[in-house]
């Protein structure tokens, strides 16, 4: 598959922002944990 660097830079941005949110997620889910405990 071949990308334009605009099409590759769109796409790296995305794919951070997924992570970036599922972190974001995952890391305030640990942290109610922890206040339970």
């Amino acid at each position: 598959m071949f990308m334009t660097a605009d099409q590759f830079a769109a796409s790296n941005k995305a794919n951070l922002e997924t992570v970036k949110g599922l972190s974001t997620k995952s890391f305030a889910g640990f942290e109610k944990m922890a206040e339970l405990n």
